[in-house]
């Protein structure tokens, strides 16, 4: 009988007796793999959503981003309508982004009110506004 190179699952040829046993732990083989490989198989991201609380809020994702994109949708009070913004942070260990307004973390990010009223950048965390994100590791 042959194996694969890579799994040692049987190839039979022509002249070789089939036994129960061989075909049992090929497929024992294949589905311990299968088990493996489903427990590593790790996106290089997680995507979600928050709503806002208008103070500091931490956003678990599991692991350390390296980059996390925002966005959100608010009323405008000025004229009325939609208005759709958005932020990103590409921040590195240690360093805070977008006016220290969003700060990544072992698990994840916190996301920070708005400083003060007229500060410059994007709002990451106003009160009651729902916010997508996508962390990437």
């Amino acid at each position: 009988m042959n194996y694969t190179p890579n799994h040692h699952l049987p190839q039979w040829v022509k002249s070789d007796r089939i036994r129960m046993e061989d075909f049992n732990d090929a497929m024992a083989n294949i589905e311990s793999g299968l088990d493996q490989a489903a427990q590593q198989s790790e996106k290089p991201y997680a995507a979600g959503s928050y709503t806002g609380n208008g103070g500091a809020q931490i956003v678990d994702v599991g692991f350390r981003p390296s980059f996390v994109i925002i966005n959100g949708m608010q009323q405008s009070t000025t004229q009325g309508g939609a208005a759709s913004f958005s932020g990103f942070s590409a921040a590195t260990a240690g360093k805070n982004a977008l006016g220290s307004r969003l700060m990544l973390m072992c698990d994840g990010f916190i996301v920070y009110p708005e400083p003060y009223e007229g500060a410059y950048g994007p709002a990451l965390n106003r009160k009651g506004v729902v916010y997508d994100y996508l962390a990437f590791r």
